[in-house]
């Protein structure tokens, strides 16, 4: 079921709590409705469960020493769009990376925003 126009949802998953509100204040700013942030894979997996409407998510690919492939497969079987937010650069990361879009920490605020524009279809924004 795909929504009418509306505030794009997107879910942070983040576990630098500094990176991750500063994630969520460019989002809200921008005028994104924002899920989370949380910062384990069982956070992460759980929410995207529980949670219907996701338009996209901004993910870190290392979460407390744990790899987040399987946030990344969650969000990949419910057609969530992501884009990944690492310190870690394309070569460091593992093959389940590779087809989502690389921000490098630090973040720029006009790439993750473009990053998210890609992502989310002009008829799910608000207008």
């Amino acid at each position: 079921m795909t929504r009418q126009t509306s505030i794009p949802t997107v879910l942070i998953v983040e576990d630098e709590y500094p990176i991750a509100f500063a994630i969520k204040s460019i989002l809200s700013d921008a005028g994104y409705h924002i899920i989370g942030p949380v910062g384990t894979v069982s956070e992460a997996i759980d929410l995207i469960a529980q949670t219907d409407n996701l338009d996209a998510a901004v993910l870190d690919p290392n979460l407390r020493g744990e790899i987040a492939s399987k946030v990344a497969q969650s969000l990949t079987d419910r057609d969530i769009p992501f884009v990944l937010v690492s310190g870690y650069s394309r070569h460091e990361l593992a093959r389940w990376s590779l087809n989502a879009e690389l921000i490098e920490k630090p973040i720029l605020d006009n790439r993750l925003l473009n990053s998210l524009e890609k992502l989310i279809p002009r008829e799910q924004r608000a207008v």
